[in-house]
């Protein structure tokens, strides 16, 4: 066998792969040997098929799955002793394969054409090179907001006598063969205010006679809502409808007590008011805390990867795009976001080089606990506490979806942070105080 790489430009080559005969006929016979003792063929016993004639009957589909298995081991393993800076997958050349006789073992030649980043050096980092990390000031406006969200966000509800502009009702739908008293939770305040007149003033056991279109604005996503249905068309459902109330309540937002601090923070972990702000401020800084780190790897990564001369196949890596993305994502990508996407391109082949400088491993046992923190916050957010038995389960099964994705995911994450650690060791980082609306306005032109 015989790779050959021919240079087209900075960012495109040919992989060249021939092969002879005495790469592959030996593996043909073991194929062969490994069908034989399962192949049942009228007029001869199971295990005795003569090796000819299973060569002649199944030669050409072996031929083609051991070529094929062979070639693409061999153009792996040389894109990767090579250390080729790759984009995307090699591409046949399509004008080669119809040349192709698959009858005969003879010699083959494969044509690849790759796309790749055009070489370049990593830079050194100094601590020349300056960077702010902002500490957020949390002022009382803030904790007292963050209160007034989280008591709108787990509100109460008290009983009413009759209906109000902001009352919730419930109720049932009368008179209807299709909805055989179906029972309906209505939020005047987010439905049509014309015709959410005819409940005003309305009390327990009235009965109502109202138009479902006009009642939503012929919204079909609302009263999918409303009915826990997913039409496709608001004809799936009857206009005229009687209904029959059967409860009224208005929606306020919860007192700071502790059916609150419980709601927000579990039971037992919080006692007063005071420690509720508190835990609120702390709760307040970690978000902060979060926000300023990923600004400050931002305009870390945004810098560095300036720096540094790289060129890409603009061409290949969008057909690329095109072929591997559904048409709608590929032209988001390509139309709007083609800049970011090189650039997140770009850093990935940096973060190897230093990966690779740096002597940076990333083991198994780090990406199992970084699955297991996401989880448990996934878990915390829907309210479920303390599913440490059921995590390890959890685990396996996340890291396994999708042939292995999100174990290379989190892979790729952890040594993107660990090569941007090592950066940070070898530049100036100063704390800068700054206010939130500052903040905000910086990670605004950032992202520009």
């Amino acid at each position: 066998m015989n790779i050959s790489i021919t240079k087209k430009s900075t960012t495109e080559s040919i992989i060249i792969i021939k092969i002879i005969p005495s790469d592959y006929l030996n593996k043909i016979d073991n194929k062969i040997n490994e069908i034989k003792p399962k192949l049942n063929l009228k007029g001869f016993r199971p295990g005795k098929v003569p090796s000819q004639l299973i060569k002649k009957m199944y030669g050409k589909s072996i031929l083609i799955e051991e070529i094929n298995k062979l070639t693409s081991h061999e153009l792996t393993n040389y894109i990767r002793e090579k250390k080729i800076n790759m984009i995307g997958e090699p591409v046949a050349e399509k004008s080669d394969e119809t040349k192709i006789n698959w009858e005969k073992e003879t010699d083959f030649e494969f044509k690849f054409r790759i796309g790749m980043v055009s070489e370049f050096k990593l830079e050194k980092f100094s601590k020349s090179t300056k960077f702010n990390k902002y500490d957020i000031k949390i002022d009382k406006k803030i904790i007292n907001e963050t209160i007034q969200n989280l008591q709108n966000q787990f509100p109460v509800f008290v009983d009413s006598k009759e209906v109000k502009n902001d009352s919730i009702v419930e109720g049932k739908i009368i008179n209807s063969e299709k909805y055989q008293k179906q029972n309906l939770k209505l939020f005047l305040k987010s439905l049509n205010q014309n015709e959410t007149k005819k409940f005003l003033k309305k009390k327990i056991s009235n009965k109502i006679d109202f138009s479902l279109y006009k009642l939503s604005d012929s919204n079909v996503h609302q009263l999918n809502q409303i009915f826990q249905t997913n039409h496709k068309s608001i004809n799936e459902f009857e206009d005229k409808i009687s209904f029959q109330i059967d409860k009224i309540s208005t929606q306020k937002p919860a007192d700071i007590n502790d059916e609150l601090f419980e709601k927000v923070f579990g039971k037992g972990n919080i006692k007063n008011k005071s420690e509720f702000e508190n835990k609120i401020k702390e709760s307040i800084k970690s978000n902060y805390d979060r926000e300023s780190d990923i600004l400050l790897n931002r305009s870390i990564q945004k810098q560095i990867t300036n720096k540094h001369n790289i060129s890409i196949p603009d061409e290949f890596l969008k057909n690329w795009i095109q072929k591997n993305n559904d048409k709608k994502s590929s032209d988001e990508i390509i139309n709007k976001n083609y800049k970011n996407y090189c650039q997140e391109l770009k850093w990935t082949f940096i973060v190897d080089k230093i990966v690779e400088k740096e002597s940076i491993k990333v083991e198994n046992n780090e990406i199992e606990e970084t699955a297991k923190n996401q989880i448990r916050y996934q878990l915390a957010s829907s309210g479920i506490q303390n599913p440490e038995k059921e995590l390890d389960k959890f685990v396996k099964s996340y890291l396994g979806q999708k042939n292995g994705d999100n174990y290379f995911k989190i892979h790729n994450q952890l040594k993107s942070d660990k090569a941007m650690n090592a950066i940070k060791k070898r530049i100036s980082i100063s704390n800068k105080n700054i206010t939130f609306d500052k903040f905000k306005s910086l990670s605004i032109k950032e992202l520009k």
